[in-house]
């Protein structure tokens, strides 16, 4: 049952479980939404380490509400992660479950990480103008949401693994098991691998590429072009599905989209159906890495309050 706000706000505690970080927002939510308290730290390499960190964190703070996104496929029915394949740890892990204890009494919200971030960027930047909004987040892998009449698309499970679509059939081998994956070529660790063919070197970080590319180096500009492309190839697959109103890009990468949304317009352009161009809008993300915490308390906000037709505006003090 939805409830109405207290005079003292809802606390809600957003979490964003990444491949490479885990990042957290502290937020009430009263006449308008202030984040309080945020950070983040590496992902660890098992779930005790994770409830630990958490534990030692949040010890004594008292939350109405927890929401959590996860890089996987979730069973809403069985409170599973069925499959992450870029954060084993989660695999078959009941988030719920494991999760209660620490927690207390907060209402506990699971949701994909891309969904989650594709919410909060449609709850508080897009807004209800739009029927139809996609939203594609480029981190260490490639993930995303639909939203659909004001709400995430959704099954039993959550859906929209937007990064494992195929852009190549005879492609590299992703994390997934599959071949040319969508996530294989534009996630950080696709554009690092696109860099070292290129170039036959051996660079680890995907920042390195782009600071090269602003200093003008001739490879990694290529690289960058060749991402684009394929960007483009899975941004028009979605488009020529969907027909959304607007994609958004965002993730780690998005930061660096001064050096690459052109050239992935231009291609764009030329690869998604006729009819739909003058409709589809690509844009980069307002809320670029943090939209995953932001679209946490959207959720919170949409699930258990009975004002969220409200339009809530972001106090973003932190």
């Amino acid at each position: 049952m939805k409830k109405t706000l207290s005079g003292t706000g809802m606390k809600v505690l957003s979490i964003d479980i990444g491949g490479t970080n885990v990042k957290y927002g502290s937020f009430i939510v009263k006449d308008e939404v202030d984040l309080i308290e945020s950070g983040f730290f590496k992902t660890p390499d098992s779930f005790d380490d994770l409830y630990k960190y958490f534990d030692s964190l949040l010890r004594d703070k008292k939350y109405d509400a927890v929401t959590i996104g996860v890089p996987g496929v979730y069973d809403f029915v069985g409170d599973m992660v069925v499959y992450a394949p870029n954060l084993k740890l989660l695999n078959n892990l009941k988030i719920k479950e494991s999760f209660s204890s620490l927690f207390d009494n907060a209402e506990i919200l699971v949701e994909n990480d891309g969904n989650m971030a594709a919410f909060g960027e449609y709850f508080f930047i897009v807004g209800s103008k739009l029927k139809t909004f996609i939203m594609i987040t480029l981190g260490t892998g490639v993930g995303g949401g639909i939203i659909y009449n004001g709400g995430i698309l959704s099954g039993r499970t959550t859906i929209s693994e937007l990064g494992h679509i195929t852009i190549n059939f005879n492609g590299r081998r992703c994390g997934c098991g599959k071949l040319g994956c969508f996530e294989a070529y534009c996630g950080m660790d696709g554009l690092i691998q696109t860099y070292n063919e290129v170039s036959g070197g051996s660079i680890k970080k995907v920042d390195d590429i782009f600071k090269k590319s602003q200093k003008k180096d001739v490879l990694a500009r290529i690289s960058i072009d060749i991402f684009s492309y394929q960007l483009a190839t899975g941004l028009s697959s979605l488009a020529n599905i969907f027909s959304p109103e607007c994609i958004k890009i965002g993730g780690g990468l998005s930061f660096y989209s001064d050096l690459f949304y052109k050239k992935t317009v231009k291609h764009f352009s030329k690869m998604i159906f006729p009819a739909f161009k003058q409709y589809v809008k690509l844009d980069i993300a307002t809320l670029k890495n943090n939209a995953g915490i932001y679209g946490g308390v959207a959720l919170a906000i949409s699930n258990l309050l009975s004002e969220n037709k409200r339009s809530y505006k972001l106090n973003l003090k932190k």
